[in-house]
């Protein structure tokens, strides 16, 4: 997701968008904005003290502190109409609804609803064409046990939203988005709705936000919302959930853990950093006991490489008086010992 600038206002009222507000933050980027132009504008009530501007940034820099305890909320652009400011002057707000119900976003099933329901988040006005509905894969029909004109069904809007403001909406001044701490979110994922609106909750998962190949039906769940694992069988890797984490998060997990791919492999150190700022940017903190293990980098022995690791197994084969094959691509293969 991305911020919401006054430059975007025309297309958010056209569209109608859904957007994701924190209002934690909108409270902390209004205090800042306060403080910076006068720090005299937040003082007590008698004797009109202040606490030192460094003191107050200090404390508004806790605010940016685990941002999923934050309260937001989801909604969409109505209107324009205008509230009073510090100056008693009306200014143009933001007139927005705040969304109340969607079908839940870490219940869905494959990446063809994934990528509709992303359609819909931009413009609920979105009508998929019937080349879309005709591409559907087959695979995507058979496991959602829906095909012909059922397909429109899945393919409805999955929210409701209305043209009219509501007696719950609220108003954002236009100048707030000018603010330096943003706090208004556009461009909206599915990785985004099930971090800041869902708790988290992931049905691919189960919140541990990376999946195992090896699971029960992990291939084949996976390959409903990653093609890329199906090119991956032989890696055995563990890769980042992609439907919470984000299919291209998935893609690259497995290219940056592969030595066979075109991406350079990382280091158990290099990757965990990686994934720690993907996390991160998805509000989640990072567990490095939950972490994806790409070897045995834990251990106090360093990692070898595939030709060391070979010649190693060489020698241990030779000392043994048993033949070393050395055709095998990925290691080094022992004849059986049987007498």
């Amino acid at each position: 997701m991305k911020p919401v600038s006054e430059r975007h206002v025309d297309e958010l009222l056209k569209l109608g968008s859904i957007l994701i507000l924190d209002k934690t933050l909108w409270s902390a980027s209004y205090l800042h904005d306060l403080i910076c132009r006068k720090p005299a504008n937040v003082s007590t009530t008698i004797g009109n003290k202040t606490l030192p501007t460094e003191l107050w940034l200090q404390i508004l820099s806790w605010f940016q502190v685990r941002p999923r305890s934050h309260d937001y909320m989801p909604g969409y652009v109505v209107g324009i109409g205008s509230v009073q400011n510090s100056s008693s002057r009306q200014e143009p707000a933001l007139i927005c609804n705040r969304l109340k119900e969607w079908r839940k976003c870490g219940q869905l099933r494959n990446s063809w609803i994934v990528n509709v329901y992303e359609e819909y988040l931009n413009n609920p006005s979105y009508i998929p064409t019937e080349d879309e509905i005709l591409n559907v894969p087959f695979r995507y029909e058979e496991e959602e046990n829906f095909s012909g004109s059922e397909i429109m069904d899945k393919a409805e809007c999955p929210f409701e939203v209305t043209k009219t403001a509501e007696d719950s909406a609220i108003l954002i001044p236009i100048s707030h988005l000018k603010f330096e701490t943003k706090f208004l979110f556009r461009l909206i994922k599915v990785p985004d709705m099930i971090s800041f609106l869902e708790n988290g909750d992931c049905h691919l998962c189960r919140g541990n936000r990376w999946r195992d190949y090896c699971c029960p039906n992990g291939t084949e769940e996976l390959e409903y919302h990653c093609s890329t694992v199906m090119g991956h069988m032989w890696c055995m890797h563990d890769l980042l959930c992609p439907l919470c984490m984000g299919s291209h998060n998935a893609d690259m997990s497995i290219e940056l853990s592969c030595d066979k791919d075109e991406e350079p492999e990382l280091t158990g150190k290099e990757f965990a950093e990686w994934e720690e700022e993907r996390l991160a940017e998805l509000g989640y903190e990072f567990d490095a006991d939950t972490s994806i293990e790409l070897s045995n980098d834990k251990d106090e022995e360093s990692e070898l490489t595939d030709k060391e690791f070979a010649e190693w197994e060489e020698e241990r084969l030779a000392e043994l008086d048993c033949e070393f094959e050395g055709d095998d691509e990925y290691s080094a293969v022992g004849n059986s010992i049987t007498d």
